[in-house]
């Protein structure tokens, strides 16, 4: 029984809808969601069955469907983005905000009551759960859709995303505050319930992370490749550029392609020492003469004793890297020069011809007194080509 986690973090949730699109072209099958604060939205959406609905959502969200433009400051402040003319607005502002007790979730609520259809959500066959905090005892509440009366189905899910700032949750008798206070990725929850796999969608948000209580626990942690946006930063630039990470993300993990920002396939495990065993010697005489080594060395030991690890060095990867990694690093770091586009799946050879093919065949190897990393990573891709 595979469950999704679907951790914390406002605007960055977006990257979430990605993922999820690609669990689900991928036939990816999973019998519960659980999220905290917009995981749990986003879980909501997803356990219904709507995940264009989703995806519509992120890309036509706005500050204004969220927040009163009295509230633009405090955001602000959130996200970090302080100046002096913010200072200066903020002193009414934080004395009208905290006279009534936060900033008002009246917005966010009617927007959840628009997207998310409570009978629909209770009738799907695909288990849905969240987590929030009572205040000011700070208790954790999971909760299955089982326990949510129809009626107060989209409250729990206000209250699991109760951020800090904002006026408390009311829920009967209780007030409530963000799950992120207790357990931003929901993870156990679902072991809880039942899963032997979970699919842990992170987005590192804040909040407190509580990993798997049981080491041996299967867990598939779907990682940003890069960074999303501040957290209550909600733009349709931003969420596109999100959605499109989360999915070449999870496609990178799940069909086992190559990269860390790329997405490469037929990246076999002994390609990387394949391409670098075929430099030829003016290839390494080249090298050698770019990174200002001198050796009375054979032409293999040069480039395997004291070429790779300064090309390892160079490009900050560890001792104990692969062939593989030294190769992959050199055109990454190439192709986001260049500005290929990261969001598209690459064959190795058409991946090799797009970053490499331009580069200039001469003049790489006359000797300086120091040289840019991108010239000897240039020189480096060059040899390679011209080998391979």
């Amino acid at each position: 029984m595979l469950g999704i986690a679907l951790e914390s973090g406002g605007a960055k949730g977006s990257y979430h809808a990605g993922v999820l699109k690609a669990i689900n072209e991928l036939g990816i099958g999973y019998s519960a969601v659980s999220g905290t604060s917009i995981g749990a939205v986003n879980g909501a959406l997803v356990a219904q069955g709507d995940i264009d609905k989703l995806c519509d959502f992120w890309l036509n969200i706005s500050f204004d469907d969220l927040f009163e433009p009295s509230d633009k400051p405090i955001v602000e402040l959130i996200n970090g983005e302080i100046n002096s003319a913010l200072i200066k607005k903020l002193k009414n502002t934080l004395y009208s905000t905290l006279k009534s007790k936060g900033i008002s979730t009246a917005r966010m609520y009617e927007k959840l009551c628009s997207m998310i259809d409570p009978v629909k959500l209770k009738s799907s066959p695909i288990d849905f759960g969240l987590v929030t905090v009572s205040f000011p005892d700070m208790k954790p509440l999971h909760i299955f859709k089982s326990r949510m009366p129809t009626e107060e189905v989209c409250r729990y899910i206000l209250a699991s995303a109760t951020f800090p700032g904002f006026k408390l949750t009311e829920i009967g008798t209780k007030k409530y505050i963000d799950g992120g206070a207790y357990d931003s990725c929901p993870i156990n929850m679902l072991f809880d319930l039942g899963c032997d796999e979970v699919i842990a969608v992170r987005v590192f948000g804040g909040g407190i992370f509580r990993a798997p209580a049981e080491k041996e626990r299967k867990v598939h942690y779907i990682e940003p490749s890069d960074h999303l946006g501040a957290i209550l930063g909600f733009s349709k630039k931003q969420a596109e550029n999100n959605i499109n990470m989360g999915y070449f993300d999870a496609m990178r993990y799940f069909k086992k392609l190559a990269g860390i920002k790329y997405c490469i396939a037929g990246f076999d495990s002994e390609i990387g020492y394949s391409c670098i065993s075929q430099i030829s010697k003016s290839g390494i005489d080249r090298l050698a003469c770019t990174l200002r080594i001198s050796s009375e060395k054979t032409c293999k030991r040069l480039l395997l004793e004291e070429i790779v690890p300064s090309l390892c060095s160079l490009l900050k990867l560890p001792e104990c890297c692969s062939y593989n990694d030294i190769l992959l690093t050199a055109l990454e770091n190439r192709a986001i020069r260049l500005g290929i586009d990261r969001y598209k799946i690459y064959d190795l050879p058409d991946f090799l011809h797009m970053v490499c093919s331009d580069i200039p065949d001469t003049s790489l190897c006359k000797p300086r007194a120091k040289r840019a990393v991108s010239s000897i990573v240039d020189v480096f891709l060059s040899v390679l080509y011209h080998a391979v």
